[in-house]
């Protein structure tokens, strides 16, 4: 596992942990006992890594480790604010990169993931609000340097595909965005529908969306005209 995680780091990855991690004793009340073949391990966090006192940074490859020498797990308050701080910062290092590409800001009631394929990028959205009565909450999707609202309905997934800056999504679960291009100005769009159906775009370019619709199930093109 070890070998795996530097690799990670020397491609460019970061790896934050705690002495914990590296406890080879099974019981949590026993004391700190590192493997006995450390070998990976000095090679991840330098031959006197069993002397450290505070956290430290280190560099490795393209990456980097941040590794905090304390015998505890990252929710004790001993580094719970610094390790929490450390998360916060890495996340918003990783996603600062993909707010241009199409992103979902944080949401404690709609959670999402995104699939990245070789012209689209699409996003599900998952109401996750089980306890209200609401039947939608809202998420707030990022495309260029724009912000949208997207009701995402309970027990159903929302998908949303995005490409050149725009991105749409159907307000039924069985539509589908097949291709989204921008051609002088205009906004082509192909879709799959198996009912009627209201097809939303988002331009990231100009801030502005547009809302068709289509009248039965098949394959349909559509223009959008800013």
């Amino acid at each position: 596992d070890f070998i795996r995680i530097r690799k990670f780091v020397e491609k460019g990855g970061t790896l934050l942990l705690t002495a914990a991690h590296l406890n080879s004793s099974l019981q949590p009340d026993e004391a700190l006992r590192f493997p006995l073949d450390d070998t990976v391990i000095r090679c991840l966090l330098g031959n006197d890594y069993q002397n450290y006192k505070k956290r430290v940074e280190l560099s490795l490859g393209k990456g980097k480790i941040i590794y905090y020498p304390e015998n505890v797990y990252p929710a004790s308050e001993i580094i719970r604010e610094s390790y929490k701080n450390d998360m916060i910062s890495l996340a918003k290092d990783i996603t600062s990169d993909e707010y241009g590409k199409g992103w979902i800001k944080s949401s404690e009631k709609v959670d999402f993931t995104v699939w990245d394929s070789k012209d689209m990028r699409t996003i599900y959205l998952l109401n996750v609000d089980w306890e209200s009565d609401m039947n939608s909450r809202n998420a707030v999707l990022t495309v260029g340097n724009h912000d949208f609202n997207i009701d995402v309905e309970r027990y159903r997934i929302t998908a949303v595909r995005i490409s050149d800056e725009v991105a749409a999504t159907g307000s039924e679960n069985t539509s589908d965005i097949l291709e989204i291009n921008r051609e002088n100005g205009v906004i082509k769009l192909r879709c799959q529908t198996t009912k009627p159906d209201r097809v939303t775009i988002f331009d990231g370019t100009t801030g502005e969306s547009m809302t068709k619709e289509v009248n039965g199930a098949g394959i349909f093109t559509l223009e959008f005209k800013p």
